[in-house]
């Protein structure tokens, strides 16, 4: 089968991640997706939600997300969950939610942070806004999304706005505090959606940052982050997950 451009972007860095301490496919759920390959630390959890527009990508294509996590020092873990057309929104969010309280089941003590990129950005933030979770990082994570082309996978969502993360700011539930990375170039998802959703928090009084990358775009931002010079981008991710709060 041929490879996704996102898929050929990814293989030299995941590659390059090399072979570290690593517990694969842990079962969260009856459905066969709902599993999870574990980087082991001392740390807090960090639970990262891959993107692919809700329909492709798979959790082998990240772990050099996960190795890069562990580096840093957290307890990492790469989430596979059910995809369109086998899952549809809210049904990736209740995915999500459960995955969080069976992990902190394991982990009771830890602090939990939800982390995803594009699609898994966008996971991540409503599952950070409607359940307990300690903070939540979003990479490149859309806000806007289009009735025309995203109906079937969002359904009745558009009509009161559910499937936008923004929509979920006044309710947070535990007002967890917000790391969102976005690249300058990102003609995917645009930069404009990580500001929006940056200032609503700030309006709301919630612990915010904004990271933009100059010289990434939607594809070549995780990579970039792990293997190239965003040195102060790592360090902030770093502070966000190690610090009292």
């Amino acid at each position: 089968m041929r490879k996704t451009l996102s898929e050929r972007i990814l293989t030299i860095p995941n590659k390059l991640s090399g072979g570290r301490d690593r517990r694969d496919d842990v079962s969260y759920g009856p459905h066969e997706d709902m599993k999870y390959d574990e980087f082991p630390n001392d740390g807090p959890i960090v639970m990262f939600w891959h993107g692919g527009s809700w329909t492709t990508g798979n959790k082998e294509m990240y772990r050099f997300v996960g190795n890069m996590l562990q580096k840093l020092g957290a307890h990492a873990i790469v989430m596979g969950y059910p995809r369109f057309p086998k899952q549809t929104f809210p049904g990736f969010i209740d995915d999500a939610t459960r995955a969080i309280e069976f992990v902190r089941a394991q982990y009771p003590n830890r602090k939990i942070y939800a982390m995803g990129h594009s699609a898994g950005g966008h996971t991540a933030l409503i599952a950070a806004m409607t359940h307990e979770v300690d903070g939540v990082i979003a990479i490149a994570a859309p806000c806007n999304l289009s009735e025309r082309y995203w109906s079937e996978v969002f359904g009745d969502s558009f009509k009161d706005k559910k499937h936008d993360p923004r929509t979920y700011v006044a309710s947070s539930k535990r007002q967890p505090k917000f790391l969102l990375i976005h690249g300058a170039i990102d003609h995917t998802v645009l930069v404009a959606d990580s500001i929006s959703l940056h200032r609503r928090l700030k309006k709301n009084k919630l612990q915010s940052e904004l990271s933009v990358i100059k010289l990434a775009n939607h594809f070549t931002i995780l990579p970039l982050l792990v293997w190239g010079p965003l040195f102060r981008t790592r360090a902030k991710i770093k502070q966000f997950i190690l610090s009292e709060r």
